[in-house]
């Protein structure tokens, strides 16, 4: 009990900008040569959570931690160019994507991850079916105890990254992949499943 008082009042009494404290609660929670953790509970890195946070980190100065992570990003990327689930071995499509978002954000200061945002985009096109709807090969993190799991709608966050790479590298592929799926999900309304959040 002493010690949640002390938490309490260590809370109150810090006086670092909120930014700071965010930047400060990444350092914190990265694994050594590593990735950031899934939640302060576990020692399991997130390769889709890393990715998006290299992008932030990146735009608001933490350029060396950005690129560092970035570089953890590449050793770890899967032949077939996807990155992996937390604590799995099995590809996703939407994590894929993220680390694309943060590789794209570093590619100007780090010339060598071109290569894997290609990697990772050809994969990511693999992903998207002839109507346009974007696949995982694995979707068991996507499922809650009870029954519930997120909506399929959660891959339009796949598509900006896969977009923009297309327009940077002038690879149309990409681009149409992009607008296929889209154009999917503006035609098929939300699911009205009430097993999806």
């Amino acid at each position: 009990m002493l010690a949640a008082i002390k938490e309490k009042i260590q809370k109150i009494t810090d006086r670092r900008s909120s930014l700071q404290r965010a930047i400060d609660w990444i350092k914190h929670h990265r694994v050594l040569n590593s990735g950031i953790v899934v939640h302060h509970k576990t020692q399991n890195v997130t390769e889709e959570v890393t990715g998006y946070i290299i992008d932030s980190l990146y735009r608001v100065g933490e350029k060396d931690l950005a690129l560092d992570l970035a570089k953890w990003e590449m050793s770890v990327q899967r032949p077939d160019g996807a990155f992996v689930g937390p604590g799995t071995s099995m590809p996703y499509t939407f994590d894929t994507a993220q680390v694309v978002r943060g590789l794209l954000a570093v590619v100007n200061d780090l010339p060598q991850a071109e290569a894997s945002i290609k990697k990772a985009c050809d994969f990511l096109v693999s992903q998207i079916d002839a109507k346009g709807e974007v696949r995982t090969p694995d979707a068991d993190l996507w499922a809650f105890s009870g029954g519930n799991k997120l909506s399929d709608y959660c891959n339009l966050y796949v598509l900006s990254p896969l977009r923009d790479a297309g327009n940077k590298y002038g690879i149309p592929k990409y681009v149409a992949m992009a607008e296929r799926a889209l154009n999917f999900y503006k035609q098929n309304p939300a699911s009205s499943r009430e097993d999806t959040v």
